[in-house]
């Protein structure tokens, strides 16, 4: 079901085939579930138009219910949804959610000694590092 990543024809590729801003759309299937995960987003703005806040929150819920791989994959995952969380949608609820999902997990790892919230920005320059294009 899943395979190895091809080039997309167009916008940023952060991972796999379908992650990343521009994306939109691919003649290649996902390589793993964050790549579907990924690939279920697209789908969600095609359908529902791009910056939809209702397709962000589903995406991030997803992202912290993926049984990642392993850490690096983990990390990726995560500095998507951080991302995400920051970008403007079609709602200033649901930004708002956006938002309080991402400084709750934030809180979580601090409090339970995962992380820091200085690590954020480690996992996004790891992220546009590592990115294929």
């Amino acid at each position: 079901m899943f395979t190895t990543p091809l080039v997309a024809d167009m916008g940023v590729r952060l991972y796999g085939n379908w992650c990343g801003p521009g994306i939109g759309t691919s003649d290649y299937p996902p390589i793993d579930p964050l790549d579907a995960a990924c690939m279920r987003h697209d789908m969600c703005y095609i359908a529902t138009g791009s910056v939809a806040c209702e397709c962000d929150v589903e995406f991030m819920r997803e992202l912290r219910a993926i049984r990642y791989p392993n850490p690096d994959i983990q990390a990726r995952g995560r500095a998507m949804s951080d991302a995400l969380a920051m970008m403007p949608c079609d709602s200033p609820a649901g930004w708002a959610l956006k938002q309080s999902m991402m400084w709750s997990d934030i809180a979580a790892d601090a409090l339970s000694g995962r992380a820091t919230p200085f690590e954020v920005p480690e996992r996004w320059l790891h992220l546009f590092s590592t990115a294929p294009y």
